[in-house]
């Protein structure tokens, strides 16, 4: 199959069959991982923002200490972008919490 190119295989109802499997399985999963509760994930969570509004800047600086078409390395970038975003996402909720859209907290 041939996304890209429009190429969905000779069989559509296959393609439509494989489909819906494949949403059904994302709903499975994402309803198992729901039951489990992690510390980092959550941190992750909400700073989502941050680590949209920041990220290509991390990026761009990765890119130019090490240029690389790979796949396998891009990813590790990735990973690690997400790694080093956690102690700022935790720093920005206690000390800055109005910069994601909370209010100060007085504990």
């Amino acid at each position: 199959m041939q996304c890209y190119a429009h190429n969905y295989g000779n069989n559509i109802i296959l393609f439509y069959i494989n489909a819906v499997l494949g949403i059904y399985m994302l709903f499975l999963v994402t309803t198992y991982l729901n039951n489990l509760s992690f510390k980092w994930n959550k941190t992750i969570s909400q700073g989502t923002i941050l680590i949209l509004g920041f990220h290509y800047l991390f990026i761009i600086f990765f890119n130019e200490i090490y240029k690389t078409n790979n796949l396998g390395i891009t990813m590790l970038y990735a990973l690690f972008i997400i790694i080093i975003f956690i102690p700022i996402i935790q720093f920005i909720h206690n000390y800055f919490p109005w910069i994601i859209g909370k209010s100060k907290n007085t504990n």
